[in-house]
Parts: structure tokens; sequence; C-alpha cells
């Protein structure tokens, strides 16, 4: 098992230490996490609270979500490309950023489009807002989601809007994967393992969880990151999701470790 700590104790930490949320297997915190397993970097993780205040974190580094990787003085990297290129500059073996410019670009494009603002992450997100934020005010539920639906820009009408973009995305990539496996390749960005991999390792979580052997999470969060939607389930080529097993079983930490 890793070894975690507080925020307070990550202030007077070096080296490089990875924020995280506990609990819950985030795409984002999971993705970033595989990165430095793989390239065998020691750090420290740093536990923070999903929706919560973090106060103690926003006070050593001014961002109270994860993941965050920071290393010893250095400013915080909290956008998915900035924690990539950190993990390359700190080892450079196995790289998994491809040399080509033009793949190189097609490999970040097609993580944007799990990982960004309005990806395949953050719309599915917008939809497991949804069965809570549709709870009547005072309810618990409700009130535990509100803050952090309002801060990612959830309503009533993007919520609707999400399988249609969640279907463009994943044709994309089911288009892309096939194209690889008629050019004989294995992995999804030329001839070896990339971020690229990783990242859709760690997104497909959102579509088709992990089983609890190797993804211990609550059974309530398992409910809810499973999509069920059929349009969505048919744009995906099954394919991707053997793909996205073999990378655990071949490539990462199992079973995830989530701080719990």
């Amino acid at each position: 098992m890793a070894d975690w700590i507080t925020p307070e104790e990550a202030t007077e930490a070096k080296g490089l230490r990875l924020v995280l949320t506990t609990s819950v297997p985030g795409p984002w915190g999971e993705a970033a996490k595989a990165l430095f397993h793989v390239k065998s970097i020691p750090h420290r993780r740093v536990s923070q609270e999903g929706g919560g205040d973090n106060q103690a974190l926003v006070a050593w580094t001014g961002e109270r979500n994860a993941p965050q990787a920071v290393l010893d003085d250095e400013k915080t990297c909290s956008y998915w490309r900035d924690i990539i290129e950190l993990a390359e500059r700190m080892q450079a073996e196995p790289p998994l950023c491809p040399d080509s410019d033009e793949e190189r670009d097609r490999m970040f494009h097609l993580i944007a489009l799990l990982a960004d603002e309005d990806g395949l992450g953050w719309q599915r997100r917008l939809m497991l807002f949804g069965p809570m934020m549709a709870l009547p005010e005072d309810h618990p539920g409700h009130q535990m989601v509100a803050g952090m639906a309002g801060r990612y820009g959830y309503t009533k009408e993007a919520e609707n809007e999400a399988p249609r973009l969640i279907i463009k995305i994943l044709e994309e990539f089911s288009q892309h994967h096939q194209e690889n496996l008629e050019a004989g390749r294995s992995f999804l960005m030329g001839d070896s393992l990339s971020a690229l991999d990783l990242y859709w390792a760690a997104f497909a979580a959102f579509i088709e969880p992990l089983p609890h052997a190797i993804c211990p999470m609550p059974e309530m969060i398992r409910g809810s990151y499973l999509c069920e939607d059929p349009d969505i389930r048919g744009a995906l080529n099954p394919g991707l999701l053997e793909h996205r097993d073999a990378i655990y079983q071949q490539w990462l930490e199992v079973p995830l470790d989530l701080g719990t």
C-alpha cells in the first residue's frame, strides 16, 4: 500500500506528492496515479475529500480539487496535460508520449475528449448529479451534491445533452481503436504503451466500473458509475473495455488503492 498523508503533513514534506480523492476511483486521479506507477516514480499520496471544503489543502496549494501533483517547492500541477508532462520530465522511461509531433497532437486530442472540461468524464459527472439534483431541495442527498453540481455547471438541460456528447466521443474512440486493430497495433497510440492507454483505462470506469476484486469501492458509487444507457453502450466498441482490462492486468496497480 502507498504512503498516504494529510495536506498538513504534505506541506512539510518534500519530493512528489500526489493529491487524490479518497474512497472513489475518480478517473482524473486514477490516470495520474497510473502515470507515476508505470514510471516507478516514488511519491506520497495526499488525501482529499470529494466535494469537501478541503481548507488545509487550499491553504497549501491554493486549490481544493484533485488530482494535484506537487514536486518539492514547484507550483502545483492540476491540469491533466501538466501532470503528464511532469511525469515525463521526472522519468524518461518508459516514454508515455509519442516522438512524432503528429501522433503526440493526436494523443493529446483524444485524452482531451476524456479529461477536458466538457469531455466524457465531465459529461458523465453531470449525469451522475442528475438523480440527486432531482430530489427536493431540502433532501440531504440534494444538499450533499448541490454545491459541487453548481461548480461544474450542472443544469437539467446540460444533463439531458450529456448522452449525445458522450456518444460522439465514444464513436471517435471506437473508430480510432478499430483503425489500430486493422493496422495490427495492440496499443491506442503507436506500438507501445502511452498516456492515452492509461487515461482510457481510468475513464472507462465511468461506463463500466472495474470488478470489486480490482476496485473495492462502495456499491452505491459503483451503481452510479455504471452507464446503462443503451445508446451510449452501443457507441462503445466492446474491444475498448477488453483493452482497459488488459492495461490494468499488465501495467497498473491492482487492486486499486483508494486510501480507505
